[in-house]
């Protein structure tokens, strides 16, 4: 069998995983306080997902750092980091917009499908068929 032979079996079985396994995700569990000042206070200090944020956002404070840092001495750095900025809200805004779609039925079929794209895309670029 050729490379590109073995490469689709391979992309083939992970989308069957994929759509057998796939479920729909909850950014927080609902157990304990919900809804008070206590737990709207310890969430983000105990939340997983939050300690996972800070380790997140200090990779992005590095990662702008190397692009910051990689302008020819030409550039208008305000222009482009106003760019670069509006850019990432734009991106993050489509994020939240799309994550909007799950309240409709229609929306979660696409969201998840979305889900299945983007993951056989990651094995497409692990098996290096991308």
């Amino acid at each position: 069998m050729t490379k590109l032979g073995n490469q689709l079996d391979t992309a083939s079985l992970a989308l069957t995983v994929l759509l057998i396994g796939a479920t729909s995700a909850s950014a927080h569990e609902v157990t304990g306080v919900v809804g008070g000042f206590t737990s709207g206070f310890l969430h983000p200090l105990l939340g997983w997902g939050h300690v996972a944020a800070i380790i997140v956002g200090a990779f992005a404070i590095f990662h702008g750092y190397a692009h910051g840092s990689e302008l020819p001495g030409s550039a208008n750095a305000i222009a482009y980091a106003m760019g670069f900025v509006i850019a990432t809200g734009l991106l993050h805004l489509c994020g939240i917009l799309f994550g909007l779609l799950g309240k409709w039925e229609l929306g979660r079929a696409g969201v998840r499908a979305a889900g299945v794209v983007i993951a056989v895309m990651g094995a497409a670029f692990l098996a290096g068929a991308a």
